[in-house]
């Protein structure tokens, strides 16, 4: 941390007192900023006190060690010197990794590319296209980067320099990540929209370009796919909307209105504007939102081994994400977690972004 984050730090320490992982009296209580840490320590506990992954922490979290990972963003994106705090426990039992994050966010976003019609563009003969995709709707994420490149001791090679840091390698032009010995950096990357809903958080090998291909297709290996767009470059309408109740009483109208923040597969119908406007005026909506993208609960493969859920407390304003996967999947894709190793981590987070924007400088994961 450079001089000027580390006066910042310490001039919120000053003016701040405390903060409790899962648990607060009052949303107005100030937190309070831990002493900086350079790792994450692993807690062993008996497989048959695993948590449930619900994004609702069971006691068996108490038993880990808290960690608190604290981000000054500098940069002319953050006038205010904002400090950033993310609080992590990491839990492991014979066969899995479990990790619980929590951290502040004023908005729980999740409609990520939704669509919006409305009656006011439907009326407006200079507006072609009534329906248009909000892009200042997008979603609250988290990501996870790991150095797979543990050296014979049983230390990560980067993690005391370099290792998985966002900063330096989101960033590059290409956005192919790698640590400095050449290896590819593995990741998990939650996204509060399109991969919570499906209790799974992407599972990422950032060997290949994300500029050629920004919904990660192809990372990992997939059979099934959790999501896939609700929209073609060509087309100016959603492709598919839900499914509705084909009776309604007193109109002559089949149509209803579901204005829901996820579409599934299995709810899903092709669009048809012959079905959908008409409805929308006979019931005299103002607006009808549709979501940007069809979930699947069928998501499998690689690319979906980790399991994810995350609750959002409107009191307090703030995320609690759990996660867990299995220590070796058996993927050469997946990072395999072994007994008695550290590895570089580091964590990103994102309030409204399509990808991560404040990231948090390297660590030690140790088990």
């Amino acid at each position: 941390m450079d001089l000027r984050k580390l006066v910042i730090v310490l001039s919120f320490v000053l003016f701040t007192g405390g903060v409790l992982f899962f648990a607060c009296s009052s949303d107005e209580e100030p937190p309070v900023i831990f002493p900086p840490t350079d790792q994450i320590n692993v807690t062993y506990i008996a497989p048959g006190d695993a948590p449930d992954i619900d994004g609702e922490p069971d006691a068996i979290w108490d038993a880990g060690s808290l960690t608190q990972l604290i981000s000054v963003d500098t940069s002319e994106f953050n006038p205010g010197n904002d400090v950033e705090l993310v609080d992590i426990i990491a839990l492991s039992d014979s066969n899995y990794v479990y990790i619980a994050v929590s951290w502040s966010d004023d908005t729980r976003n999740v409609r990520y590319r939704q669509w919006v019609w409305d009656t006011v563009s439907y009326n407006d003969p200079n507006v072609p296209y009534p329906w248009r995709q909000t892009f200042t709707f997008k979603e609250d994420n988290i990501s996870f980067f790991f150095d797979p490149d543990p050296s014979s001791n049983g230390a990560s090679q980067s993690a005391a320099e370099i290792g998985p840091n966002c900063a330096l390698m989101c960033h590059e032009a290409d956005l192919v990540m790698y640590n400095e010995t050449g290896v590819g950096v593995d990741g998990w990357f939650w996204r509060a929209g399109v991969t919570d809903p499906i209790g799974r958080a992407l599972d990422l090998n950032f060997v290949d370009s994300l500029q050629t291909d920004n919904v990660f297709n192809g990372l990992d290996a997939v059979e099934n796919r959790g999501y896939i767009p609700n929209f073609e470059a060509e087309v100016r309408t959603p492709l598919y909307t839900h499914k509705v109740d084909t009776t309604i009483v007193g109109t002559d109208t089949s149509y209803t209105i579901v204005n829901s923040e996820t579409l599934f597969a299995e709810d899903s119908v092709a669009y048809l504007a012959d079905q959908l406007i008409p409805a929308a005026l006979a019931e005299q909506l103002d607006s009808i939102f549709v979501p940007g993208y069809v979930l699947s609960n069928q998501a499998s493969g690689s690319r979906w081994d980790v399991e994810a859920a995350g609750s959002y407390d409107v009191v307090r304003k703030r995320w609690t994400v759990e996660f867990k996967r299995a220590l070796n999947t058996g993927n050469a894709d997946d990072i395999v977690f072994e007994i008695d190793h550290e590895y570089g981590i580091a964590v990103a987070i994102g309030d409204n972004t399509k990808h991560p924007h404040t990231g948090f400088d390297p660590v030690l994961l140790k088990f």
